[in-house]
């Protein structure tokens, strides 16, 4: 009985997710083709364009990868979330978005040199598609869909690679940019490896994304976050160390404290 309720449970919240999404994706069409009075410059117009591409990809590809290649995949009995679900997404954040993102900018800072992107004023719907609708279509497109494929066509470590550089080069414009989304996405993809459960992967998604726009909020209020003296953002030494020393301190207590991550659904 359990496990027809988990069945219906994960059936309906699939349902759900693709349905809110599709409602999106059809409202981004409508902002796109200026139906709702709204001024969009160029770059919003092509956000949305694209916003909605995934969306309608996430749900053909999820279908029909539910269909052809993951009939019994994990995620049909998974559904619980635990609290190793937020370690995993501070993690992510702190080691990606902080450490890495520092080095690759100090690095690229010295090697191509060039001028601070600068992005246009967001409004809340850009906060919404980037925090709710992208996370959510994009893990469902690449991890749930197009890596369930790839794994069965090649060797599961040729796959995240493979995975992970298109993902970057879908999302990556500058060099940071591109190696920073590409270790994200290979992190992701293990994520999803290793956890059989799509859940913890939007949850990674959407906390990443929350802390990027977070942190760009505070910049643009003058909270000195991070700088970008050659172009490539590197974030303040006392925001490095503190997560550094969260960081650590949270894989001590993962190793010392408690179970790995393992496949759950097994």
């Amino acid at each position: 009985m359990r496990d027809f309720f988990s069945k219906v449970l994960g059936f309906v919240g699939v349902l759900l997710i693709m349905g809110v999404s599709l409602l999106m994706g059809i409202f981004s069409s409508m902002l796109v083709l200026q139906r709702v009075p709204l001024e969009l410059t160029e770059i919003m117009v092509a956000n949305y364009s694209g916003t909605f591409g995934v969306v309608v990809a996430s749900i053909v590809i999820s279908l029909i990868m539910r269909q052809k290649v993951v009939e019994n995949d994990r995620l049909k009995k998974c559904w619980k979330i635990d609290y190793r679900l937020i370690i995993i997404a501070l993690l992510s954040v702190i080691v990606l978005k902080i450490l890495f993102s520092s080095m690759v900018g100090i690095i690229a800072g010295f090697v191509y040199p060039t001028e601070p992107y600068v992005s246009e004023k967001s409004i809340m719907f850009d906060y919404f598609l980037g925090i709710v609708i992208a996370p959510i279509s994009e893990e469902f497109l690449f991890r749930f869909g197009l890596y369930n494929y790839a794994k069965s066509k090649m060797p599961k470590c040729v796959a995240i690679v493979v995975i992970s550089v298109i993902f970057s080069l879908v999302h990556g414009f500058r060099i940071d940019s591109l190696i920073e989304i590409f270790v994200a996405g290979l992190l992701f993809t293990i994520v999803y490896e290793k956890t059989g459960n799509i859940w913890y992967n939007i949850a990674c998604h959407m906390f990443c994304n929350i802390f990027a726009n977070v942190s760009n909020i505070l910049v643009n209020s003058g909270v000195n976050v991070f700088t970008e003296p050659h172009g490539y953002v590197i974030y303040n030494i006392f925001v490095v160390i503190i997560a550094f020393v969260f960081g650590a301190g949270i894989i001590y207590v993962l190793k010392k404290g408690s179970d790995r991550v393992q496949n759950t659904c097994s």
